[in-house]
């Protein structure tokens, strides 16, 4: 990201954040971005001044987590397509008018 971009994200960030009354829940904020981004966070945690946590999880622990270990995710992969289930994810839905402009 360009640095523009990257002053807006921190500028949203400690804006937002400012915002909470509760100090733990800005500290629990702080903790995550501290897993995405630890530059981010330290400016985030310097906006807000507080300090910044060290990232509790590393890259490799958060990349373990995959779409097939999601209970809901793994049914449908489970599930045997047919002409049915394929109908219902490949056909657009009908667009319907609110019922003012219906005629």
């Amino acid at each position: 990201m360009t640095k523009p971009e990257k002053d807006h994200i921190v500028g949203a960030y400690s804006f937002e954040l400012s915002k909470v009354e509760h100090k733990f829940i800005r500290e629990r904020q702080l903790g995550i971005l501290a897993n995405i981004d630890s530059e981010l966070c330290a400016w985030v945690a310097e906006n807000l001044g507080l300090p910044a946590p060290k990232a509790t999880a590393s890259a490799a622990e958060l990349g373990k987590s995959s779409l097939a270990e999601s209970l809901a995710l793994s049914i449908v992969a489970k599930t045997k397509p047919s002409v049915k289930t394929w109908s219902l994810f490949s056909r657009p839905r009908a667009r319907t008018l609110p019922r003012s402009r219906r005629r």
